[in-house]
C-alpha cells in the first residue's frame, strides 16, 4: 500500500493504520497466534507468508521514510529496518497478546514516540493532521 500525501507523519499514521486494522479483524486475531507458531516451523510457509504478506508493505513503509529523510523530517543515515520495526512492533505486540486498547490514539501515541526519537527538529514530531 503506497502512501504519499507530503507529510512523513501522515504517511506513518496511513501505514501504521492500515496494519491495525488489518491485523485487528477478529478473524485475524484469532488465527495469529497459530499462524506464527506456523511460521516458525515452516521455512517454505515463513518465506511466502513474508513475501506476498509482509514485505509489500514493509516496501511501502521503506520508501515513505526515505521519503521523510529527503524532506528532512527524519535524521539522516538511520537504519530503516529498524525503524519500520519501532514502528510497526507495537502494533503486532498487541495484537498478538491483545493486553491493551488498539486504537487510533495507540497508533498516534507510536508515531509521537518513535518520531520523537529519530525525527529532526523541524520535522520530528506529530502533525497537526493527526491530533496531539
Amino acid at each position: 500500500m503506497e502512501v504519499d500525501t507530503g507529510c512523513t507523519c501522515c504517511d506513518l499514521f496511513g501505514h501504521l493504520e492500515a496494519l491495525r486494522l488489518g491485523m485487528s479483524d477478529p478473524a485475524f486475531g484469532h488465527v495469529l497466534p497459530a499462524l506464527m507458531a506456523d511460521l516458525a516451523d515452516d521455512p517454505e510457509l515463513r518465506e511466502t507468508f513474508l513475501a506476498v504478506v509482509w514485505e509489500p508493505r514493509r516496501e511501502a513503509c521503506v520508501e515513505s521514510l526515505k521519503k521523510g529523510e529527503v524532506r528532512g523530517d527524519i535524521r539522516p543515515g538511520l537504519d530503516i529496518d529498524l525503524l519500520i520495526d519501532l514502528f510497526a512492533a507495537p502494533v503486532v505486540f498487541r495484537v498478538l497478546f491483545g493486553h491493551r486498547k488498539l486504537d487510533q490514539e495507540f497508533v498516534r501515541d507510536v508515531i509521537g514516540g518513535v518520531l520523537s526519537g529519530v525525527g529532526t527538529a523541524d520535522g520530528g514530531g506529530l502533525c497537526a493532521h493527526i491530533g496531539p
